[in-house]
């Protein structure tokens, strides 16, 4: 991972640098990647990961802090406070994202697990939820982020928007409370009034598939 964000990162954080040449190599990398969460993660997908990681999070800190660098840099005396300055991620996130993916899993399962992972006050989970969407919208899921806070879900949706907007997957990714998902999960079921109304005077049961 750090190889590739390195390279990202040195080549378009330049003033005249084309972030939309970053954001093509990215999608060119996961446009052949046929995956679901129950299979399609081979040994092959999972190499590519920390690559396509890399790119989110390069172009994430371009977006976030790039104009400030240059700023400052523009001066070999301030070059290091510029470097101070850039938005990076640090270890704790990217390999609490590489493990969500199943970069340290056997080769030879291809399913993702459920995750239960505990992030420190501090570690920075808003920038996990928005770097995990990002890969994963690329990937072609859609994603649903939920917080027991609307302030604090609409905060990390706004630290990572941009980036979804550049990547193309803005439609793809929603942040909500709880209780939101919740009632829209009810909703897709169908008119849970009508539904009511038919089980307990017809006794007639409606449950269609459910898609979240």
């Amino acid at each position: 991972f750090d190889v590739f964000y390195r390279g990202f990162l040195g080549e378009y954080i330049k003033p005249d640098a084309d972030l939309n040449q970053l954001v093509h190599e990215i999608h060119k990398l996961c446009k052949e990647l046929k995956v679901t969460s129950d299979s399609g993660w081979n040994a092959e997908v999972k190499a590519l990961i920390p690559q396509i990681l890399a790119g989110v999070f390069a172009a994430f800190t371009v977006c976030k802090s790039g104009k400030s660098f240059n700023r400052i840099s523009e001066t070999s005396e301030k070059a290091q406070l510029g470097q101070q300055l850039l938005m990076k991620p640090h270890n704790i996130q990217v390999l609490t994202i590489l493990y969500m993916f199943g970069c340290a899993s056997p080769e030879n399962e291809q399913s993702l697990r459920s995750q239960l992972l505990q992030i420190r006050t501090g570690e920075g989970k808003s920038m996990i939820l928005g770097a995990a969407a990002t890969v994963l919208g690329l990937l072609g899921f859609r994603i649903r982020c939920v917080c027991y806070s609307k302030y604090l879900s609409d905060r990390d949706y706004g630290l990572f928007e941009e980036v979804f907007r550049l990547f193309g997957i803005r439609e793809k990714v929603k942040y909500s409370k709880i209780t939101s998902y919740s009632e829209d999960a009810v909703a897709r079921r169908g008119d849970i009034r009508a539904m009511t109304l038919a089980q307990v005077f017809h006794g007639q049961t409606v449950s269609p598939p459910l898609s979240i």
